[in-house]
């Protein structure tokens, strides 16, 4: 469904920046603008700079290293056994 041009979100963007009572009202949109546009596309990617950084798919990762995001603490800690910064 088309909604409008660049333009058209820029203009919107203007209009929630004056009308917002805080920035999150419009910075969403501001970042659709980088996508929509180009300029929030990578420029001279330099992945050759990084030979042992190996992609994986998410599925990959949950059925690897990725499992334990989702898995409960075989113990449970008490608030006063919580790490502090003192």
């Amino acid at each position: 469904m088309r909604k409008g041009t660049l333009r058209d979100l820029r203009a919107e963007i203007a209009r929630r920046q004056f009308a917002a009572s805080n920035l999150f009202e419009y910075v969403a949109l501001q970042y659709q603008i980088a996508m929509y546009d180009g300029t929030g596309s990578l420029q001279d990617v330099r992945n050759a700079d990084y030979p042992d950084v190996v992609p994986t798919s998410v599925a990959a990762y949950l059925a690897g290293p990725g499992v334990a995001h989702f898995t409960a603490p075989e113990t449970s800690q008490k608030q006063e056994d919580w790490p502090t910064t003192a």
